[in-house]
């Protein structure tokens, strides 16, 4: 009886860890997705997609039957979110941007860097210094 108890109990909490982890992964996917929403429309689709297909995988994994197919298909759009994210020009920038702001400082878009010498960026008169 206290095997069984015990069997029971570290299924039970396998399942609140990866509920646990599935929670934290939307809300980190979620602010991510915040962060990126200006960037242009085919790419934010493609990146969103790629975004639930790897919460759903994940979610699909506490099921036995397709335990295995779930862990591969969430490895592999997990790779593919990772490669968007630092080889995609737009959303790299927009993260920087986001990046940039979270400081403090202003991010210039003609120059695409970050300054920490202005207080404000127009777009008619560039840097602001005072």
């Amino acid at each position: 009886m206290g095997k069984q108890i015990l069997e029971f109990f570290l299924k039970v909490s396998k399942i609140f860890i990866k509920l646990f982890v599935l929670f934290v992964m939307f809300g980190l996917m979620l602010i991510d997705w915040m962060i990126v929403y200006t960037v242009p429309q085919h790419i934010l689709y493609t990146y969103g997609f790629v975004m639930f297909v790897c919460l759903v995988s994940f979610g699909l994994t506490m099921f036995s039957k397709i335990r295995k197919i779930s862990y591969i298909i969430f490895f592999l759009s997990l790779i593919i979110y990772i490669c968007m994210y630092n080889f995609v020009p737009n959303i790299k920038e927009q993260h920087l941007i986001d990046g940039c702001m979270d400081l403090g400082n202003v991010w210039d878009y003609n120059e695409k860097r970050c300054r920490t010498d202005c207080w404000k960026w127009d777009d008619k008169l560039g840097c602001l210094k005072e």
